[in-house]
């Protein structure tokens, strides 16, 4: 069968990215990796809207294999499964400040107990440029995109991120190092991108103060 008849009626069925099962899409995902270099790339469904993303509005979109490709779209999988919902939660309360757009978790599990799972992901990563990552890639990500907004609600936001993460022990303490280049909020409400010395508490720095006038 020629592949422009397959890709025609893949586009024919445009509720089939939506309403299909996890495991159905999956195997849809590996028919076009499998054929992709024999003609699919060449056919119209390169720019049909296939694969699934959590978007700004934390409803599940989709875009085109050509629009993630050329537009970077920063599709992103999650390498432990414990952090998928964690870091797609997190991501939409940060206001997607990662700039960084998870596939549904539903869709990331039933691409992990897939029998072809390497293979898609290899596909994916390099057709679509979704890259898998760790909470700690995700971390340096929010950390790079806070010294460029020096937005201090994102700021104070990331913070609970890290505290609650340590809670579950998403994260330990000995990685912790990572705050180091954190931006910090003063006294003042301003933003402070690079600092030198020791962060401590403002109650401790107050107290400091006050013990260095007395002596």
């Amino acid at each position: 069968m020629p592949l422009e008849w397959y890709s025609k009626c893949i586009q024919g069925c445009p509720d089939l990215v939506f309403e299909a099962s996890e495991e159905v899409y999956i195997k849809l995902l590996c028919f076009l990796a499998e054929k992709w270099d024999r003609g699919f790339d060449a056919t119209s469904l390169k720019h049909f809207p296939i694969l699934k993303y959590v978007s700004w509005n934390k409803n599940i979109e989709a875009c085109s294999i050509n629009k993630a490709a050329l537009c970077g779209r920063n599709g992103v999988l999650c390498s432990q499964d414990k952090h998928i919902d964690w870091l797609i939660n997190w991501n939409g309360t940060l206001n997607f400040a990662s700039d960084l757009f998870f596939m549904p978790g539903t869709t990331q599990m039933a691409l992990k107990r897939y029998c072809k799972s390497q293979y898609l992901k290899t596909w994916l990563h390099d057709r679509a440029r979704v890259e898998e990552i760790t909470i700690y890639e995700f971390i340096r990500q929010l950390l790079r995109n806070m010294k460029e907004s020096k937005d201090r609600n994102l700021i104070i936001g990331f913070t609970h991120f890290l505290y609650h993460s340590l809670q579950k022990k998403f994260i330990s303490e000995a990685d912790f190092p990572l705050c180091a280049s954190m931006p910090v909020i003063d006294s003042c409400g301003n933003v402070h991108i690079y600092r030198k010395g020791l962060l401590v508490p403002s109650s401790i720095s107050n107290w400091a103060k006050l013990l260095s006038k007395t002596q």
